[in-house]
């Protein structure tokens, strides 16, 4: 990190790559929670649900590069899903 985004992150009080990786786990939770039915955004719906619901690597990984606990963010995404019967 280099003196700027270390002054960023101070000024802020979290890092900017923080907020970039928990923009990751809005927009993926945004797509689950999409009640668009175009082609498209069904596919984007049933990735990001199948990412949640398998909490491989990669899930954890990217919740603990935004600074969550993957475990609450995987339980947050089953609630979204069971709202919306996926």
């Amino acid at each position: 990190m280099n003196s700027h985004e270390k002054m960023e992150a101070s000024e802020s009080g979290s890092c900017p790559y923080t907020e970039l990786w928990r923009a990751v786990i809005a927009f993926a939770l945004a797509d689950v929670v999409s009640q668009s039915n175009g082609p498209e955004e069904l596919v984007e719906k049933r990735v990001a649900a199948a990412w949640a619901r398998r909490g491989g690597e990669d899930f954890r990984t990217v919740c603990d590069l935004a600074g969550l606990e993957w475990s609450l963010v995987q339980k947050e995404f089953f609630k979204r899903m069971g709202r919306n019967g996926r």
